[in-house]
């Protein structure tokens, strides 16, 4: 099925029904391409969720799953002798799987082996994704993800008022700058994709040197790349390059 079909059937203004048909892209992530399949919740996940912490290239990641589906990945910027991610920090234990579920269990092995399967082997893997969230995030999100497979295989930056344009809600860019603060799977849907219409890095939750950091990335062990971008971490010189692709000059 080609992507063109895949976005008409799961667009998210279509006015499907949010737990009903997921949606299924495909985009390049810094362990390289990956088949997304987005399974919206706006109700709790009745389950036990499994969670976890993995050292990767991008740092220490928390990663909660339900059975072998991603429901949450934090990015840990704070450790302590709890291992708190930044949801801990701000919100205490309700906050952690931010998908409602009455119990979790901590299970690094089982992390380290989905890790493992689905990010350190050569075929494209398939990442189902169980989100919790308002009709309005998964809008947001959804959209995001639209938004960047149409650019496929390379990626394309965006800004908050075009993503709010996209999703037919052109006046309302502060609700979602909100809703990209409250994405609960970080990296995989590319929030740090978005920027102030400046071409400015503007905010981000897991902190602005990281956000940096994966817009810096180029072609990297993991076979991700970013058509264009400039071989640097600079960032003046990787908000030029954003100033540039918004005008069209970068392909």
């Amino acid at each position: 099925m080609s992507h063109s079909s895949v976005m008409s059937q799961c667009s998210p203004l279509d006015g499907l029904p949010l737990d009903d048909l997921p949606l299924s892209v495909q985009l390049p992530t810094p362990w390289g391409i990956c088949q997304l399949e987005y399974h919206a919740h706006t109700q709790p996940l009745l389950a036990t969720l499994t969670y976890g912490f993995i050292d990767t290239q991008l740092g220490r990641l928390r990663i909660t799953l339900m059975e072998q589906s991603l429901v949450k990945l934090a990015i840990v910027y704070e450790k302590d002798s709890d291992e708190r991610d930044r949801d801990d920090i701000n919100g205490g234990e309700t906050a952690i799987d931010d998908a409602g579920s009455s119990k979790t269990l901590r299970d690094d092995a089982a992390i380290h082996r989905w890790y493992q399967h689905h990010f350190q082997s050569k075929a494209i893997p398939l990442l189902k994704l169980m989100v919790v969230g308002t009709e309005f995030q998964h809008r947001v999100w959804q959209g995001l993800l639209l938004q960047q497979a149409e650019n496929f295989p390379g990626l394309k930056p965006t800004t908050y008022s075009q993503l709010a344009e996209k999703i037919a809600m052109p006046r309302s860019v502060r609700a979602v700058a909100n809703a990209l603060g409250a994405n609960p799977i970080a990296i995989i849907i590319p929030c740090h994709q978005v920027l102030r219409s400046d071409g400015t890095l503007g905010g981000y939750r897991w902190g602005i040197s990281t956000k940096r950091k994966l817009l810096a990335l180029v072609e990297t062990d993991w076979g991700a790349s970013v058509s264009g971008f400039p071989e640097t971490s600079d960032f003046s010189e990787v908000s030029d390059f954003y100033k540039r692709a918004e005008a069209g000059v970068v392909v």
